[in-house]
């Protein structure tokens, strides 16, 4: 499953994670923003969030039968470029690649969606 990749990683719950679960928002970037969403979807236990960076959903036609209950409500952030010619859903004025602006909506995401 895709939750085996990350077994005995930092999101593992079964004794001695160090950080929990709901605490946790999984990151990525074109590639690792698919895997994040992937992933996340996935997961058996709720997430803090999902941001995805210039990145597309893997296998969409099995989200609905795979998708984990416990992050459906999983709050998720989608930003990509206007002039990303790899990704073609566009928000702000950038190449396959990160700015300013949108580090900052991922600071405010962050901020909104982490516990301290």
């Amino acid at each position: 499953t895709s939750s085996g990749v990350l077994s005995g990683g930092p999101i593992n719950s079964g004794g001695g994670s160090a950080v929990a679960s709901e605490n946790i928002v999984l990151i990525g970037f074109s590639q690792g923003g698919a895997m994040a969403l992937h992933v996340g979807l996935r997961w058996g236990e709720t997430l803090a969030g999902i941001v995805v960076l210039s990145a597309y959903l893997l296998m969409g036609d099995r989200v609905a039968a795979e998708q984990s209950p416990a992050n459906t409500q999983t709050p998720m952030l989608f930003c990509h470029g206007r002039q990303d010619p790899i990704v073609p859903v566009w928000l702000y004025p950038m190449p396959h690649a990160v700015c300013p602006e949108e580090l900052a909506e991922i600071a405010r995401f962050l901020h909104a969606h982490i516990k301290s």
